[in-house]
């Protein structure tokens, strides 16, 4: 345990410093970073700036409350998932909203204990902290290593993991998700999953396993800005129990309040750009022709061959600028990888591994 907590404790601190120190890594545009070039956005930005000029501009907004988005949310999922789902609550402000409502919700209910399948996201770690909710690892090894394997507490509980494990691009195993669905209809825990880069994978259909979970114990979290690569503007969801709408919602508008119709108006074409699928299918696609060239070509090493999103964890065998900051195993709960950088396959810096990009 005392491992476990000297790793969250890096991954806190090592956040802490790229933010403080560097600035967010140079605003996020560096090979680790957020930043992303998307070339194939610009028709529907334009559909979002008309909708948002015929918004009501003199209106509180507030998304979390917009039945009809919260419909075409659920219908979405029943035509890509074949599972409608119990209640789709949108979030304006993106995932990290979502993670310390969440979390301030447990509280609410006097939950000072969880469950988790390392990595999550260093804001959930953060979130729980301030919170203090003790996190509890049901594995020593990430979802994406040999020999991973999973230690459920026989017991009723809240258990969250990430699907599929964003800065890898690697999903979790369809074993261990059928283990947790069999865990949860014996002990009726809830679970949160953190599938913010969910349907994008680099090939087969988009459905997802994770909307195989109870939807009456289950929280899954989509974020179509990341899914998108539109970061812009702000749009988050998660598709939650019934039983939990009026109150997660309640906890929500008492931490955020309202929103912009900018936002409530991405939310909107969003929905109806996600079911198509074209532009995270535009960006899967260079991101995918970029890895296996430049893994080819020698400039990238790595055991963990990606399956969704536009992450690699990865050995950059090029040659980078004089202390070049990149987000390396001890930002992710890792030890085991030594030498290996998340590296984003759509970052504005990738020239500096590919002057030849595509």
């Amino acid at each position: 345990m005392e491992s476990v907590t000297s790793d969250i404790a890096q991954v806190l601190a090592s956040n802490e410093e790229l933010e403080t120190k560097y600035g967010d890594g140079d605003e996020g545009n560096f090979l680790s970073g957020w930043q992303c070039e998307n070339p194939f956005a610009g028709a529907f930005i334009e559909r979002v700036r008309l909708r948002d000029a015929q918004s009501d501009a003199v209106k509180y907004s507030y998304i979390e409350m917009d039945d009809i988005l919260s419909t075409s949310i659920s219908s979405m999922h029943k035509w890509l998932d074949g599972v409608k789902g119990e209640f789709a609550f949108p979030s304006p402000f993106g995932s990290t909203s979502i993670i310390f409502s969440f979390c301030a919700n447990l509280v609410r209910n006097d939950v000072n204990e969880i469950y988790y399948i390392p990595p999550i996201y260093f804001s959930m770690h953060f979130a729980l902290k301030l919170f203090g909710i003790v996190a509890r690892p049901i594995s020593g090894t990430h979802a994406y290593e040999t020999g991973f394997a999973i230690n459920l507490p026989n017991k009723r509980t809240v258990l969250a993991f990430v699907d599929p494990v964003w800065f890898t691009g690697r999903k979790v195993p369809a074993d261990a998700i059928n283990e947790i669905i069999q865990w949860q209809q014996r002990t009726g825990s809830l679970i949160f999953v953190d599938g913010s880069f969910q349907y994008m994978p680099w090939a087969g259909a988009r459905s997802e396993m994770t909307a195989s979970l109870d939807p009456s114990l289950a929280i899954r979290m989509i974020c179509p800005t990341k899914i998108m690569a539109i970061h812009g503007y702000r749009f988050s969801y998660a598709l939650m129990p019934i039983s939990l709408q009026g109150q997660f919602t309640n906890t929500f508008t008492n931490i955020y309040a309202s929103s912009t119709i900018s936002n409530a108006a991405f939310a909107h074409e969003a929905i109806a750009e996600m079911e198509r699928g074209s532009i995270t299918a535009h960006i899967v696609n260079v991101a995918r022709s970029r890895f296996f060239r430049l893994l080819t070509a020698g400039v990238l090493q790595t055991e963990l061959i990606p399956e969704s999103g536009y992450f690699t964890f990865s050995k950059i065998m090029n040659k980078l600028p004089p202390g070049y900051k990149l987000m390396t195993q001890e930002f992710f709960e890792q030890r085991r990888f030594s030498g290996y950088a998340k590296v984003n396959l759509i970052s504005p810096s990738f020239p500096l591994i590919d002057p030849d990009r595509i």
